[in-house]
């Protein structure tokens, strides 16, 4: 417990320090957008980050008003998952040093008001009670479920704990009792429901997110802002925005830095610009 004061204490002081970067903010005022929640949630579509956080500061300003609460959160996430550790892991305090006293914890998890603390949580959540629900209950599906909706990098995180799952599954002799792995596959369809809810909220209404801007200045977007998008109700209508818009890039070529340097010659036969279009993932 004196390391975990000691965690709560330096995580205090960094948070009172520390000025929100920008994509931090902007996290808040999008939880704060609509009328109602399923307002907020069609705000946030697209926007690249799963509903969890948004949900979470929503919920905190309709506590407390106050712009403070994006810190508050970000830190009592933190603290939440720092208490499981000195608490129910199996480390020696030499390893729970190195974690709590690590910049991970210390700052990147906790400091930075970002969706990440929460991961940390249910994957600490998970460990904690995986002995004593492998084999029964929705538990762990309901914390996978969560785990996915947290970032989109999650999502490969609650796909390697079911996998574990299963192989621990299989290897032990519990493996021969069909009503374990019934569980499990009954967890693993509620991690399954949230990775598509995941790529419901992260995946873009249009291509023309997807775009580069030297690639936007002819046919590209304006055949996909012509209604050719993915909002259309056919689920086959998007074909020809496709072809619209990588052709435009076909012949629109490199971006300006690249023609500029001339290092890609021959790049307006090349197929390269309408498929490996760059996509900045950063928030």
């Amino acid at each position: 417990m004196t390391l975990a004061l000691g965690w709560m204490l330096a995580a205090g002081w960094l948070t009172f320090q520390h000025v929100l970067w920008r994509d931090e903010v902007r996290a808040l005022s999008l939880a704060l957008q609509g009328d109602t929640v399923l307002g907020m949630l069609r705000h946030v579509k697209g926007e690249g980050h799963p509903a969890i956080w948004y949900l979470l500061l929503r919920g905190a300003y309709w506590l407390a008003p106050t712009p403070y609460v994006l810190p508050a959160v970000s830190l009592l996430v933190a603290a939440g998952a720092v208490a499981l550790l000195p608490l129910r892991s199996p480390f020696g305090w030499p390893m729970l040093a190195v974690l709590l006293l690590g910049r991970p914890l210390v700052y990147e998890y906790s400091v930075m008001a970002r969706n990440y603390g929460i991961s940390m949580l249910l994957m600490f959540a998970f460990a904690y009670l995986y002995p004593r629900y492998r084999a029964r209950g929705l538990v762990l599906g309901m914390i996978l479920f969560l785990l996915a909706n947290c970032n989109v990098h999650s999502v490969l995180l609650a796909g390697a704990l079911c996998l574990f799952w299963m192989l621990d599954l299989l290897w032990s002799d519990q493996a021969s009792q069909p009503k374990a792995l019934r569980n499990f596959w009954v967890n693993a369809a509620m991690a399954a429901l949230g990775v598509v809810a995941c790529a419901i909220t992260v995946c873009p209404v249009s291509l023309s997110a997807l775009l580069p801007p030297w690639c936007c200045g002819g046919g590209a977007c304006g055949a996909l802002s012509a209604g050719r998008g993915f909002g259309n109700r056919s689920p086959m209508s998007w074909r020809p925005g496709w072809w619209s818009a990588a052709r435009s890039c076909w012949f629109a070529g490199p971006p300006p830095w690249l023609r500029r340097w001339q290092v890609w010659p021959g790049y307006r036969s090349s197929s390269l610009w309408s498929t490996a279009l760059p996509i900045d993932t950063r928030h």
